[in-house]
């Protein structure tokens, strides 16, 4: 499947010609090719080596963590103001540092979602959404802006503090992350 034909019904036109062929990722290409030079039996790594835990220092958790948790609390603060078609909230400073502070701003993101009605974002499946991404505008209609744009990002953000929390050794799993489902 090319990536014209992946992402032919989630970005408008314009944007699906500059897609590369490689899955409809653009970045996809940039990135460096795998490790192993060859895909001979000899020289593939045995599936043994592939769960050995990776060596080198641990990411800064606290500073990661806290910034993931900050930009997952963006996202759910200004999508749906997005949708509705008011402002969005004025940026925090992002100044959270402890596990408090941080619980802290998710109370406040939720209190903000709370006073959202669902007549305020009923109907916006149709309206024009416009984002400036490094300095270009992106043209989307409510409907791709959240399934493609505000959910991804928001479980991307919330996805990435659960493996710094894993990797940082604290003992949470699947359940923890799906919760009460």
């Amino acid at each position: 499947m090319t990536g014209d034909r992946h992402w032919s019904g989630a970005l408008p036109a314009a944007r699906v010609r500059s897609f590369s062929p490689t899955g409809g990722i653009p970045w996809l290409s940039a990135c460096t090719p795998h490790p192993f030079p060859s895909t001979s039996a000899s020289s593939a790594p045995s599936p043994r080596s592939w769960k050995k835990p990776r060596r080198g220092p641990p990411p800064p958790c606290r500073s990661a963590r806290g910034r993931q948790v900050q930009l997952a609390c963006r996202f759910a603060e200004e999508s749906p103001a997005r949708l509705a078609g008011i402002e969005a909230p004025k940026a925090p400073e992002n100044a959270e540092k402890t596990l408090g502070e941080l619980r802290g701003r998710i109370d406040a993101v939720l209190a903000h979602l709370k006073a959202f009605k669902p007549e305020q974002v009923d109907g916006s499946e149709n309206r024009e959404i416009v984002l400036t991404i490094g300095g270009n505008p992106l043209k989307l209609t409510g409907q791709q802006y959240l399934l493609h744009f505000a959910l991804a990002n928001f479980y991307f953000h919330c996805t990435t503090t659960h493996a710094i929390l894993r990797h940082c050794g604290v003992e949470i799993g699947k359940r923890d992350f799906l919760g009460a489902v």
